[in-house]
């Protein structure tokens, strides 16, 4: 008989959650060696916790019977890399994440057919890649069936969890960066509400919000409202532009509204600056 335990961390800061997996997985590695259980661990958002040199530390990757989950394949460290036995996964674009995928597959060629369908794999659709006996040594494309409960959007960890050095975004003026980099959906709001209008309508015109929420953060429908922000500022339609970049935020991650809108006071320092 099964039996799940399940561990959820998305209330929880950042670096208390890394203190937590550097303290409870070399337990549960040594649990597993006496006894046997558990029988899988499963890790979501693994970039976040096994990209550094110490993962084999934290995992027992010669018993294995981990259940790795993660949109950042090239961010999990390189001897983790090599030690996955299985991989499935769905709809992939990033080139830099489907070269690292296949490669774990002992694929060489990023731009082989397995690329191809990678990139085109439809909602409800997955693959099986090479590597693993089950595959018999190719790509095996499959349909996933329905989902037995809701899916419930983990909205702590994508506004408060921080992303990795240099994915944030950096706000600039005449190409030099205005302030610190912006690496939680929460810093970048505060930026937003805080920055003269100037450096707002500089990122705007390039799409770089939308670009990024998409390409960094792979929020497919948060940056589809963001771009058309941009896009009615760019026209004119849009007197507002705090609150037009603000207010999809809101929505998607049900933030309350005063903990995004500006201040009069605020309001007024931003227009005059």
């Amino acid at each position: 008989m099964w039996h799940l335990f399940r561990v959820s961390l998305a209330h929880v800061a950042h670096q208390e959650k890394l203190d937590f997996l550097h303290s409870v997985l070399p337990l549960l590695a040594s649990l597993r060696r006496t006894t046997g259980l558990p029988h899988r661990i499963v890790l979501d958002e693994a970039h976040y916790f096994l990209h550094a040199p110490n993962v084999s530390e934290l995992l027992d990757l010669q018993l294995g019977d981990y259940i790795l989950v993660t949109y950042r394949p090239a961010d999990l460290h390189c001897d983790l890399r090599k030690s996955i036995e299985g991989v499935i996964t769905t709809r992939l674009t990033d080139k830099h994440e489907l070269q690292s995928l296949l490669t774990m597959c002992g694929v060489k060629d990023g731009r082989s057919d397995g690329a191809a369908v990678l990139s085109k794999l439809t909602v409800g659709e997955a693959a099986l890649l090479p590597g693993i006996e089950e595959a018999g040594g190719k790509l095996q494309r499959f349909s996933v069936l329905p989902r037995l409960t809701p899916h419930i959007r983990h909205r702590t960890k994508y506004l408060d969890m921080p992303l990795s050095v240099g994915l944030g975004f950096v706000f600039t003026r005449n190409g030099k960066p205005v302030g610190l980099p912006a690496r939680t959906l929460k810093e970048f709001v505060e930026r937003v509400t805080s920055l003269p209008l100037e450096v707002l309508e500089g990122h705007v015109r390039r799409a770089d919000f939308s670009r990024w929420v998409e390409r960094v953060l792979q929020d497919n429908l948060l940056a589809s409202d963001i771009r058309t922000a941009e896009r009615q500022y760019q026209l004119g339609q849009i007197r507002d532009l705090t609150k037009a970049l603000i207010e999809p935020i809101q929505e998607r991650y049900e933030l309350l509204p005063t903990t995004l809108a500006l201040t009069p006071a605020q309001h007024h320092q931003k227009r005059s600056q």
